[in-house]
């Protein structure tokens, strides 16, 4: 639109009134399906999924925002096999130069309280015993859930989703299993999989 300053120009009346004008928008929750779907980074996917209020937004006067583009960009090139293990402060800068400084501070607060977390691996070994953080932490919970998303396989699906039988918010559940199975399509038949979405389908129903 020409109020984003990103050189669009007023169509004259005779073009405007041969074409179809549609108004598109960009839910976030397509989003992080197609950010799934193409396996983008957790780190990305879980901060879009907490945030999702607030997490992309645009302003013409800035130099970078974090929209979609710049997100998947932070993505493809901040959580690369290259860059895994680059100091922080190189990280944050180089995340910064994608969606800004204000965002950068936030997200990779959220990288930081990942890392901080019992490891997915170890989660996944005591999914009984492992520690379930309250709801009223949601930070956290994004967190562990996401990081545990991009360690689903075949073999682990089954713990992930008994400690995930353990958290008391439906939301991020269903988070977790759409992003796993948008991540790896074939553990959509994993018992485990199929009896929760049994117990809970109408929270997979779609709104007519």
């Amino acid at each position: 639109h020409i109020s984003n300053r990103a050189g669009d120009q007023e169509l004259p009346a005779h073009v405007s009134q041969r074409m179809n004008h549609w108004h598109l928008v960009n839910p976030i929750d397509d989003v992080l399906e197609h950010a799934a779907s193409i396996g983008l980074a957790t780190e990305v996917t879980g901060y879009l999924a907490w945030r999702r209020q607030t997490a992309i937004k645009f302003d013409p006067n800035a130099r970078c925002n974090p929209t979609q583009r710049s997100w998947f960009k932070v993505a493809q090139h901040c959580h690369n096999d290259h860059m895994r293990g680059l100091p922080r402060n190189l990280m944050r800068a180089m995340v910064s130069g994608y969606i800004g400084e204000g965002p950068a501070a936030d997200y990779m607060a959220f990288v930081k309280l990942r890392d901080e977390m019992p490891s997915p691996e170890s989660i996944i070994q005591d999914p009984r015993g492992a520690k379930v953080p309250d709801v009223s932490k949601p930070d956290v919970l994004w967190a562990i859930v996401s990081a545990l998303t991009g360690h689903a396989t075949q073999k682990s699906i089954g713990p992930i989703m008994t400690y995930l039988g353990r958290v008391k918010a439906a939301e991020f559940t269903v988070f977790a299993i759409k992003d796993i199975t948008q991540r790896h399509p074939k553990l959509n038949s994993a018992p485990e999989v199929m009896d929760w979405k049994l117990k809970n389908r109408s929270l997979f129903t779609p709104v007519t």
